[in-house]
C-alpha cells in the first residue's frame, strides 16, 4: 500500500524545509492587517526562544560559518528584533521594547554605507 499524494507531499516537503531556528513554518502575525502599520507579516515572536541555540552577548542566534567557526549575522538580527516588537506589540512592556531597541541600535551601528545602495 503506498502513500497518498497528499501524505507524500507533506512528508517531502518537512524533509525539504528544516525545522531549526532559521527556517520554522509561520504563523500570520497577530498585529498585522490591511491599512494598519504596526506588526510584522509572519509571527517572528517564536525568535525571541533562544535558549537551544549558541547565541550573541545581545542574545541573537550565531549562524555557524563553513570553516566551523560563528559569526553574528544581520538578517538574524533583524528577525529577532521583529520577534521583540511583536511581543511588545503584545504587552507594551519596557523590558521588550529595550530589546528591540538595543538589536535596532545594533544594526544601525553595524551598517556599511555604500554609494547608491545605502546602509547595508
Amino acid at each position: 500500500m503506498g502513500l497518498t499524494g497528499e501524505i507524500r507531499s507533506s512528508l517531502l516537503f518537512r524533509w525539504m524545509v528544516p525545522s531549526d531556528f532559521w527556517h520554522r513554518q509561520r504563523r500570520m502575525g497577530r498585529h498585522f492587517g490591511p491599512g494598519e502599520l504596526e506588526g510584522y507579516y509572519a509571527d517572528l515572536i517564536e525568535n525571541t526562544n533562544t535558549d537551544r541555540t549558541r547565541v550573541s552577548p545581545i542574545g541573537v542566534p550565531l549562524v555557524r560559518l563553513r570553516a566551523g567557526s560563528y559569526a553574528l549575522h544581520p538578517v538574524t538580527v533583524c528577525q529577532v528584533a521583529l520577534g521583540w516588537y511583536e511581543r511588545w506589540l503584545d504587552c507594551r512592556s519596557h523590558e521588550t521594547l529595550d530589546r528591540f531597541l538595543q538589536l535596532a541600535d545594533w544594526l544601525v551601528q553595524n551598517q556599511t554605507m555604500r554609494p547608491g545602495v545605502g546602509g547595508v
